[in-house]
């Protein structure tokens, strides 16, 4: 069986150029996906998961939209995102291992919803161009049979 390895990035402009921050990300191992976490911006640097051809010939989990704080981070009592934070800001709740790549178990799709696995993204990108390199994904994946999936913001 082939691997085809593909690495995308959410990328946004800002005012000001920004200072680099060095720190030790924190690797939270969901069941399907594992995020690579700076507790400092309190967002993923990069998320990974592999995707299987078997993986998307079986649509048994619904998306149900539940966004919920990461509970792992909150075990470690670490620095966490909530989901009223992105109330009346204009941003989307962006994945970054998207739900539809879970859709073959209603726990692995409600997993995604975790706010570890989300990056700010504007409506434009989010339900644009982000959601059309999703859907391409699941094309390679179905081409493929395996794909391994890291993706971030920038």
């Amino acid at each position: 069986m082939k691997s085809l390895f593909l690495l995308f990035l959410i990328v946004s402009c800002a005012t000001a150029p920004q200072k680099r921050i060095h720190t030790n990300l924190i690797t939270l191992d969901h069941k399907y996906f594992k995020v690579h976490y700076d507790p400092n911006i309190r967002l993923a640097r990069y998320v990974e998961y592999s995707l299987k051809r078997e993986d998307l010939l079986h649509k048994l989990g619904k998306r149900r939209d539940h966004f919920f704080p990461d509970p792992i981070l909150a075990g470690k009592n670490l620095p966490l995102t909530t989901p009223e934070e992105y109330k009346k800001t204009g941003f989307d709740r962006g994945h970054l291992a998207p739900a539809a790549d879970f859709s073959f178990s209603q726990e692995a799709n409600d997993e995604t919803f975790v706010m570890s696995n989300i990056a700010p993204q504007t409506k434009l990108l989010n339900r644009g161009v982000w959601k059309k390199l999703e859907e391409q994904v699941r094309r390679w994946a179905c081409g493929e049979g395996k794909l391994t999936i890291l993706t971030g913001p920038i």
